[in-house]
């Protein structure tokens, strides 16, 4: 979700979440605003449609966050020709896409990886001046001992996780 809130401070006006989780969906829509699709199939052309027709048209720039090859896959279908995807989450080390459908849209692909170059520095920036605004989607926290359960949370979107903080300090007594 933070993902959109960039989107949208960069001027996004017409968005839409696709997740495979319906509590993230309604809290996209809650916090910002957005159009949502649940993503039920693995089957990316499927997904695109529904995408479409959500939207009305094709977007222009699609960011896959979760780096599943399947939405991977969903990202370049859905994507409009000449448009851009932003691959932002962290895909497997070999992954199928669909190459012939990217190159005959003419997408423009690019890997995103976000603690690299400059963008760590301007996410935390655009956080610490209010540009985004991240404590809607912080949903969860907990102490350092327990990451093993904070990573468990995230992974399976426990009690509605979305972004979960460890805090790495000791509470004072």
């Amino acid at each position: 979700m933070l993902c959109l809130l960039s989107a949208k401070a960069a001027g996004a006006t017409e968005t839409c979440v696709a997740d495979i989780f319906q509590g993230r969906l309604d809290s996209a829509k809650k916090v910002c605003q957005t159009s949502v699709v649940l993503v039920d199939s693995t089957d990316g052309e499927e997904m695109a449609i529904k995408i479409e027709e959500t939207m009305g048209n094709m977007p222009d720039i699609t960011i896959e966050c979760s780096g599943s090859e399947a939405a991977i896959q969903m990202a370049i279908h859905a994507t409009k020709p000449g448009g851009t995807v932003a691959l932002a989450g962290l895909a497997p080390p070999m992954a199928t896409i669909p190459l012939a459908i990217a190159t005959v849209k003419e997408l423009n692909i690019t890997c995103v990886f976000r603690y690299a170059h400059d963008s760590y520095r301007r996410a935390l920036a655009a956080v610490s001046t209010g540009t985004i605004n991240a404590k809607p989607v912080i949903t969860h926290h907990f102490p350092l001992e327990k990451a093993p359960e904070a990573m468990e949370a995230a992974r399976v979107a426990k009690d509605g996780a979305i972004k979960i903080i460890v805090d790495c300090y000791k509470q004072k007594e």
